[in-house]
């Protein structure tokens, strides 16, 4: 059917033929209907008042019907009350029996022709005397009838229930009452009674008196309690007598009756002294029949109207649209550019005129386009020269035009410059994918940008701003092109590219230059410093780089151990301007961080390793230095100097001379001290020079408050990890100089640094002015990272929140970069902050700045130091190896172990069945260990390696034993800062019969413990100079 419809409109919307056809059949539809409706509202109007006249006509006919049927029946009445037989049946009841059948037989000559009449009775007070039918007088409710008679008046009609005289019948009668009369004088207590059959009366009466095809008259009687009673048969339609015994059966009296119920129009017409009413019943069906079949008539008429119509307008239509139809195809020609064909119409009305009026200008629009073409082709000769011209210029600029619209493909005409920067043709390509071709999210900037600037034509400032956003360089391979924005007419831009690959690669040579220079100046000015680090970094390449990678099974506290150092050594070498050593440890910090994000292991670890030569970077900036300062440069043994060494050595020498708690002690030990500052003051020009290259304005940074001397052995580390805390300032924290306006903030931004010393801690404050740290940020990267879950993070304060920055890998930077963006820096100062038993405190508000307070325990200067709990070099670390023992065995093995007391001195023969311990050198010279009896060994063993089966632990016991001893000793190493400069830890070795002897010299310390599986000690064993590897 929505086809058909559709086919339908499309028809009426081509076709005037159509559309008049159509037309015409809705004026026959129209009138016909029109008609039909006119006719039926006539028609049913008229039948309406003829039923009204027939059923007003009906009930007066009923009623005078029903009055003469009453006057005969009281005449008859009064005839029988007189009649000597029924005088006799009262005045001589002995002889009652005698004249019964008498009269029976008078009464029996008006039953015959009488068939309504149900009894004739006569009563003698309330006795029931005689009743013709003989059958009354024998029934249970006989004498309450009587009774109910005797009450009646003497004159008019009662109804009277049947059901009482018996029990059987449902029907109602009427009764008429009479006194009997002698002589014309009535008989005391004597009446005669004539009961009629209501459903006879009403056969006899109005069976043949019809209203219509399907009305009726009908008696009703008023009940004296309420109601109104009908005959029990009725001739008339079905549908009609349910109607009427639904109405009358919800009447308490006549009067009551409404003009219309159902299908019914009622009248009804009381009868005077009586509680008789005629009831007129007419259908509406009447009406409704004759309607119908008009109806009916006036359909197949009007079909039979359409039909004519619709041939005769069919006919007529094709004589009307034939002209219209030529005159269309000649407009049609005239469009497609037929100016030679005539227009023609043989028709001479309106049509025929119109066609005139069209050939006239055919003919008149043929001189004009001819004229037109002559013009157009003179001009455009005109343009061919005028472009060429243009174009010659463009192509000989050295420069890339070209134009786009809001689709941001390229518009032909774009100079030569562009086919070469591109390498193609690049006529109808998408420009952000020529610009960006390998980063997607560059090219979704571009092309969003663009669009927003064209769609900004009318509003100035800000299609200036959305152009200001684009990028103004470009970098295609090893070209460098500068990008020019220009907004032509329309919605059309243009873009203009300039290739200053040149430029580039002579600023970089000029920036190399310039760093190189930078490195030069800084390793004269902080030679000392500069040494240490290339000490440092060499010592963790060749040997602290091996141990992780052999000893530390657990690849993710590998990875962020790996992370820590080299972020450090990746600032530190960027604050003393290394040309080369950074930009290699950023490689391989990209290198690493893909690992962090899966679960990898120490293969992939040692891959990612393997792809970059720390050596040759290192030794391309060494070249540097001996280049332009000498190879004595770098030989720091023709310095005056005092080594570590020696000063260690002097200490010593003192301590055992003067004592350890001797002033003088103290002041040896305070040679090595330096003011705290000048561990500090060189990342003040670290922060100062990233804030020039970011374009910040910062005000100098200087120490405030104290400037106690510390140890740099003990602190130095520490303080190097604070060029992560300064860089974060200047890279997170502080704005650009329109922020800072914007903020309502000076435009030069302040990092301060606040010392404060105290008799036990010393309080480093680093202070910023910027943007301060959004708590919702650092969660949302927290949970982004898989550190915390959402729920953790709603139950989370802002001071806990700001914690998580501490989190390893944890960073808010949308992208990392040179400086900061790994998530590594807080977290490689908070962990040395931890290995000197410091704290951290975050104090930061958004908009007004950060402040970091890292606060250290302080031993001031010249303060004597307590004594050692043993004697030796390593017996002070003792307690703290013991302590470090039984947390690893709880911690690590969930093994409940404990100590047995402090240390004593040790032998050979104290040592229990299994031990290994792990050789410190570099003017430490202990070594540090852990004796196990087998039992406890094989716990251990079975707990360190759970997925072993037990037929296996036994042969893997010795090699985890001396890997437990070098994972406890690992973690003695914080401790030694104080003893040595350089603390090198060598391989764990397993004590066999040939070693044990080394146990019985002097200064062998030990401390015991013991757990469910047996017992252990954990040793310190001085080493001779031979002993040192």
């Amino acid at each position: 059917m929505p086809f058909l419809i559709h086919a339908l409109r499309a028809r009426l919307r081509h076709s005037i033929r159509a559309r008049l056809i159509a037309m015409t059949c809705l004026i026959v539809v129209g009138v016909v209907w029109a008609l039909t409706l006119v006719i039926a509202m006539a028609a049913a109007s008229m039948l309406r008042q003829a039923s009204e006249r027939q059923l007003a006509q009906g009930l007066e006919q009923s009623a005078a019907l029903m009055s003469n049927f009453l006057a005969v029946r009281e005449s008859n009445l009064n005839l029988w009350a007189a009649n000597p037989l029924s005088e006799a049946m009262f005045n001589d009841p002995a002889l009652a029996a005698v004249f019964a059948p008498s009269l029976r037989n008078y009464f029996a000559g008006a039953r015959a022709h009488e068939p309504w009449i149900a009894h004739i009775l006569l009563l003698r007070n309330n006795q029931l005397v005689y009743d013709d039918s003989g059958t009354l007088q024998s029934t249970p409710g006989a004498r309450a009838v009587a009774s109910w008679l005797r009450g009646l008046p003497d004159g008019g009609v009662s109804v009277l229930n049947l059901k009482r005289l018996d029990g059987g019948s449902d029907r109602y009668a009427l009764v008429l009452k009479r006194p009997l009369l002698k002589e014309g004088t009535a008989l005391q207590g004597a009446f005669i009674a004539l009961v009629l059959d209501l459903d006879q009366v009403q056969r006899a009466l109005f069976e043949r008196m019809h209203i219509g095809g399907h009305g009726f008259v009908a008696i009703a009687a008023s009940l004296p309690d309420g109601g109104i009673a009908v005959p029990s048969r009725i001739d008339g339609n079905a549908e009609s007598l349910a109607d009427f015994h639904a109405v009358t059966s919800q009447l308490r009296r006549a009067a009551d009756l409404p003009e219309q119920f159902g299908s019914l129009v009622i009248r009804h017409h009381p009868l005077q002294a009586g509680p008789l009413t005629l009831i007129g019943v007419a259908s509406s069906n009447d009406i409704r029949e004759p309607i119908a079949q008009l109806i009916l008539y006036s359909g197949l008429f009007g079909l039979l109207a359409l039909a004519i119509g619709t041939l005769g307008a069919i006919l007529y239509s094709e004589r009307l649209t034939k002209p219209i139809l030529d005159l269309a195809r000649a407009a049609l020609a005239l469009k497609q550019g037929n100016l030679t064909d005539p227009i023609a119409c043989a028709s001479e009305d309106e049509i025929g005129q119109l066609a005139l009026s069209l050939e006239s200008s055919r003919q008149a629009l043929a001189g004009q386009v001819e004229a037109l073409e002559s013009r157009v082709r003179q001009r455009t000769s005109d343009l061919l020269q005028k472009s060429e011209e243009v174009a010659r210029l463009l192509d000989n600029s050295g420069q890339g035009f070209l134009s786009f619209d809001a689709d941001l493909r390229i518009h032909p005409g774009y100079s030569r410059e562009c086919t070469r920067i591109f390498g193609r043709e690049i006529q109808g390509l998408p420009l952000p994918e020529l610009l960006a071709p390998d980063d997607a999210g560059q090219r979704e900037f571009v092309a969003k940008t663009l669009r927003l600037a064209l769609d900004s034509a009318d509003n100035d400032l800000r299609r200036d701003a959305y152009l200001n956003l684009l990028p103004a360089e470009y970098q295609l391979g090893e070209q460098f092109l500068r990008a020019e924005y220009r907004l032509l007419s329309g919605d059309q831009m243009m873009l203009i590219l300039t290739d200053v690959s040149a430029q580039k690669k002579l600023q970089a040579r000029l920036a190399s230059e310039q760093l190189r220079l930078a490195f030069i100046v800084n390793a004269l000015e902080n030679r000392d410093d500069l040494l240490e680090m290339l000490r440092d970094y060499d010592d963790f390449r060749r040997c602290a780089l091996p141990n992780l990678l052999n000893f530390q099974p657990d690849a993710k506290a590998l990875l962020a151990e790996l992370f820590r150092r080299v972020h450090t050594f990746k600032g530190l070498f960027a604050q003393a301007c290394l040309p080369t050593l950074p930009r290699a440890l950023h490689e391989l910090e990209s290198r690493l961080n893909p690992l962090r994000e899966r679960e990898a292991d120490v293969n992939d670890i040692k891959l990612a390793l393997g792809q970059t030569d720390l050596g040759a970077a290192l030794e391309a900036d060494l070249a540097v230095l001996r280049e332009k300062l000498g190879p004595d440069y770098l030989d720091a043994e023709r310095l005056i100097q005092v080594p570590a060494p020696v000063l260690d050595g002097l200490e010593a020498e003192v301590r055992q001379t003067c004592g350890p708690d001797s002033r003088l002690a103290a002041l040896v030990r305070q040679l090595r001290f330096v003011p705290i500052s000048r561990m500090i003051a060189p990342h003040f020009k670290a922060a100062e020079q990233l804030a020039l290259r970011q374009g910040k304005p910062l005000a100098p940074l200087t120490c405030e408050g104290d400037d106690p001397l510390v140890d740099p052995l003990r602190y130095g580390a520490f303080c190097k990890t604070l060029i992560h805390v300064f860089r974060n300032a200047v890279d997170h924290g502080i704005e650009d100089a329109d922020a800072r306006l914007l903020a309502d903030k000076s435009e030069l931004a302040a990092i301060h640094c606040h010392i404060s010393a105290s008799a036990e801690t010393l309080t480093i404050a680093i202070t910023d002015d910027g943007q301060g740290m959004d708590p919702a940020a650092v969660r949302a990267a927290a949970i982004d990272k898989g550190l915390i879950s959402i729920a953790d993070a709603s139950d989370m304060n802002d001071q806990e929140a700001l914690r998580l920055v501490l989190a390893d890998g944890l960073s808010t930077a949308s992208a990392a970069n040179a400086v900061s963006g790994r998530g590594v820096g807080l977290s490689a100062a908070h962990q040395e902050l931890l290995r000197l038993g410091g704290e951290l405190r975050i104090e930061s508000s958004i908009g007004q700045g950060t402040r970091m307070s890292f606060i250290l325990p302080y031993e001031a200067a010249l303060q004597p130091r307590h004594p050692p709990r043993s004697a030796g070099a390593g017996g002070e670390l003792l307690q703290p190896l013991a302590q470090l023992t039984a947390d690893f065995c709880r911690g690590h093995l969930g093994m409940a172990v404990a100590l047995d007391g402090g240390s004593r001195q040790l032998a050979a023969a104290d040592l229990l069945e299994f031990t290994a311990m792990v050789p410190l050198r570099s003017g430490v010279d202990i070594a540090m260990g852990i004796s196990v009896d087998r039992p406890l060994l094989l716990e251990m063993t079975r707990r360190f390696e759970p997925d072993c089966a037990d037929e296996e632990i036994a042969g893997l016991a010795d090699s985890v034993g001396a890997e437990i001893a070098n994972t406890i000793v690992g973690k003695i190493t914080p401790y030694l800062t104080h003893l040595s400069r350089h603390v090198d830890m060598g391989t764990p070795e397993v004590v066999d019969g040939e070693t044990r002897g080394r146990f019985n010299q002097v200064g062998c310390q030990g401390v015991s413990g013991h757990g469910a599986a047996g017992r252990f000690i954990v040793f310190c064993l001085p080493l001779a100079a031979a002993d040192v590897c």
